[in-house]
């Protein structure tokens, strides 16, 4: 049953330099059935776009999905909290 490892866990796609690029990634993963977002963070060289993806431990492997991430090119990372 659910135990403390339950709910979403977060996972690194891409990290890139433009919006447009982070939006092009996020649409890219959510046609192919992905929680995908982006979210951009100032750093001391600029503005970073992180493009994550979150998976619904009740109902999907986080495995399976860092698979599925790597099938289509990606170096997904999963982000401790």
């Amino acid at each position: 049953g659910p135990g403390p490892g339950s709910g979403i866990q977060l996972v690194q796609v891409a990290t890139v330099n433009e919006i447009g690029r982070g939006r092009e990634l996020q649409r890219q993963l959510r046609d192919a059935g992905f929680d995908a977002y982006w979210e951009s963070v100032k750093t001391a060289s600029g503005d970073t776009v992180r493009v994550r993806v979150a998976v619904n431990q009740a109902t999907q492997s986080v495995a399976d999905t860092v698979a599925k991430l790597k099938a289509m090119g990606f170096d997904p990372v999963i982000v401790t909290p």
